[in-house]
């Protein structure tokens, strides 16, 4: 883990102990406490393990569980390429193709995407075989 990275996870960490109840995060819905963001990143930490993923991209509005996806795959050491519901369909194609994505996370609006993008259905991934390195700079 890059020093940075580490220094932001310890202060996010020294929060959680700290200041547990104050909020982290506020969106629509239930705002989430630094707690509670700390347990949450443990857990897709760990739901992102076995995929061993060198790219994964979200797919999802921007909302506490997104940032909680995309702080989790930093903290696991992959590259996160956020791709926003207002890209077109074929920016989003042209993306995940480009950054050799192959573990997507999404809503159930863009199966039809990821399945003409040759992504199979794997729990709440999306999964295909890369047979090229990613082209994300370091």
């Amino acid at each position: 883990m890059l020093p940075e990275v580490a220094q932001f996870k310890n202060a996010l960490y020294l929060h959680a102990r700290n200041k547990a109840r104050h909020v982290a995060l506020c969106g629509d819905s239930t705002p989430v406490d630094y707690a509670t963001l700390r347990d949450q990143i443990c857990v897709r930490e760990a739901l992102l393990q076995p995929h061993r993923a060198e790219v994964l991209a979200i797919v999802l509005e921007n909302s506490p569980d997104a940032v909680l996806w995309d702080l989790a795959a930093l903290f696991s050491g992959i590259t996160c390429v956020c791709l926003p519901p207002f890209f077109s369909v074929r920016q989003r194609a042209h993306c995940l193709v480009q950054s050799q994505v192959s573990v997507v996370l999404a809503d159930a609006a863009a199966e039809p995407e990821l399945q003409q993008a040759g992504f199979t259905r794997d729990g709440q991934f999306w999964r295909r075989e890369q047979s090229a390195t990613s082209n994300v700079p370091p």
